[in-house]
């Protein structure tokens, strides 16, 4: 993983710390995560440090770029959304809930990573179709949609001759 995602915790005072980061294109794709095809997307990290824990308020907003579920068209799709995130100190690695995360007392960093890949994508809605998903106001591509909605013709298939034997067989 990227280390540009690596909050150094150690060495702080206790109180309030605020870092900033930009997720890009590149942090989905180290999670071979296919259904973003681009982002520019701003992430604010307020940290609160104490000595038994630290509590992360996370803002994410920005631009996903995705496929239109309808048309296949790329579309852009608005995000703005708040996340919490409590780390406590113990023995080992362990996420307790889906807010709480436990890392061992001699860590000194945390890789945001894996949360800011998740909160992301848990954002992004099921279905994003162009004018239906919020955050989206673009048009799906009108010759794709005529094509959809158009008939399907039948097509006639020409049949080898040889094969015609076969169909009439017993068994």
């Amino acid at each position: 993983m990227s280390k540009k995602y690596v909050l150094k915790f150690s060495g702080l005072k206790n109180g309030n710390h605020e870092f900033e980061y930009t997720i890009d294109k590149k942090l989905f794709e180290e999670f071979d995560c296919e259904d973003v095809l681009d982002a520019d997307l701003f992430m604010k990290v307020n940290l609160e440090k104490s000595e038994k824990q630290l509590e992360l308020a996370f803002h994410i907003q920005g631009v996903l770029k995705v496929v239109c579920d309808r048309c296949g068209e790329e579309m852009d799709l608005d995000m703005d959304f708040d996340r919490k995130l409590y780390v406590e100190f113990g023995e080992e690695f362990e996420e307790q809930d889906v807010d709480l995360y436990v890392i061992p007392f001699n860590e000194s960093s945390l890789d945001l990573s894996s949360f800011a890949y998740e909160y992301v994508t848990l954002e992004k809605p099921m279905r994003c179709v162009h004018g239906e998903t919020e955050g989206n106001d673009q048009e799906c591509n009108r010759e794709i949609i005529e094509m959809l909605e158009s008939p399907i013709e039948e097509i006639e298939k020409e049949t080898d001759s040889r094969w015609d034997a076969l169909k009439n067989l017993k068994f």
